[in-house]
């Protein structure tokens, strides 16, 4: 009976290992192939762009590429873990990297935030606006997003400021007790007392803080006013690839099934995008490009598939 129990194990466990060493062969040959497809695309999209005057650094822009594409795939883990749910995970997703494209901040940061605020108690429905206040507020003052998240998700755990957190909020800036004092109809030395007193919460704070990046107030639109031109040059690349959509039609050989086709459908088609889209390498580096590139390339993909 044992001697059995033992042949049994073993051709099982001979059985996992054969499915183990097959799972790593393709995965290394699948690797190996679309290293060898970008190098290739990468190359060929050098080689075009030289052609037009635009010879900028393309190997940057190819390791960018891959490494954003890289941080879309573990946020999509990411979120879809902290929301248990793939669709609402899918549509923060299109939300957090859209607002990471359009803003002086970078996708690490903005997913950074976002993480925070949903395990602070932010609801996936309220978390973009509530990165879009505090990056307003961040861009008029040069801080560190990441500050900002700290101090309104901790304060929403306590759910009421203490001095400490006035304090830190008024040392980077940001002028919340004449805010405050404004809505509690007090002088601006009253505050500290209101805040001692535990009378001021978080949602007189967080009501504060949207007054300040409010049509009108002191740090309303910031971000924006930062990112105006990177916004057009998006728009523009966007418009180009709209353009080809409607050129290649509904046909299945339009379909753009990741980052590796996309990019050679991109080598292919460089004379209507290749343009945008060194531009935006110019005007903001290959990091920020390669974030545009690859939210619009998922765009599409999504657009596509639906047809």
């Amino acid at each position: 009976m044992i001697n059995l129990t033992a042949v049994i194990d073993n051709t099982e466990a001979l059985r996992k290992l054969r499915e183990l060493k097959e799972a790593a062969k393709q995965s290394t040959s699948s690797i190996v192939t679309d290293s060898d497809r970008i190098d290739l695309a990468m190359r060929k999209i050098g080689n075009t762009l030289a052609s037009l005057g635009l010879g900028i650094s393309l190997t940057s822009l190819a390791k960018q590429v891959a490494t954003v594409r890289g941080e879309f795939q573990q946020l999509e883990v990411a979120f879809s873990t902290m929301l248990s749910s793939k669709e609402r995970a899918d549509r923060l997703m299109a939300e957090v990297t859209d607002f990471a494209a359009k803003t002086p901040f970078d996708l690490q940061g903005v997913a950074q935030g976002t993480k925070q605020l949903l395990a602070y108690g932010s609801t996936a429905e309220e978390v973009v606006g509530e990165l879009r206040m505090l990056g307003d507020i961040a861009a008029g003052l040069s801080i560190p997003l990441g500050d900002l998240v700290y101090l309104y998700g901790t304060t929403r755990t306590q759910g009421r400021m203490y001095t400490m957190d006035l304090r830190q909020f008024m040392g980077r800036g940001i002028p919340l007790a004449e805010e405050l004092a404004k809505q509690f109809d007090v002088t601006k030395d009253k505050v500290g007392e209101l805040v001692t007193a535990g009378k001021v919460g978080f949602e007189e704070m967080r009501q504060a803080l949207v007054a300040m990046t409010s049509d009108g107030g002191k740090f309303y639109n910031l971000m924006e006013a930062q990112s105006a031109t990177i916004t057009g040059k998006m728009s523009n690349l966007g418009d180009a690839i709209d353009q080809m959509f409607n050129d290649i039609g509904k046909s299945s050989e339009g379909l753009i099934a990741g980052t590796i086709d996309g990019a050679i459908w991109l080598v292919e088609n460089y004379e209507k995008v290749g343009k945008a889209i060194m531009d935006i390498v110019v005007a903001y580096g290959a990091y920020k490009a390669a974030i545009i590139v690859v939210t619009t390339w998922q765009k599409a993909e999504k657009l596509l598939l639906k047809q």
